[in-house]
């Protein structure tokens, strides 16, 4: 994993936004937000529903597959 959590669960304060993306769907709340730290480049995608968050991780090598896998489930739809 890139981005380390913390003590307190949450992801390093001198992590570097690069880019983020903010967007809604029923009653959840998207982010995506692409970040730099010391350890390299990652693309941290959170869910906010009713006042709680899930957060995952996804390092920048690891986001050329994972739109690959979305493209092949858009296809399903």
């Amino acid at each position: 994993m890139v981005g380390e959590q913390n003590q307190s669960g949450g992801f390093n304060s001198n992590d570097r936004k690069i880019h983020s993306i903010k967007f809604g769907t029923n009653h959840k709340t998207f982010f995506l937000n692409f970040k730099t730290s010391a350890k390299g480049r990652y693309l941290k995608i959170s869910e906010q529903r009713f006042g709680q968050q899930t957060t995952s991780i996804v390092p920048a090598e690891g986001i050329e597959p994972l739109l690959r896998g979305v493209e092949e489930m858009k296809g399903k739809l």
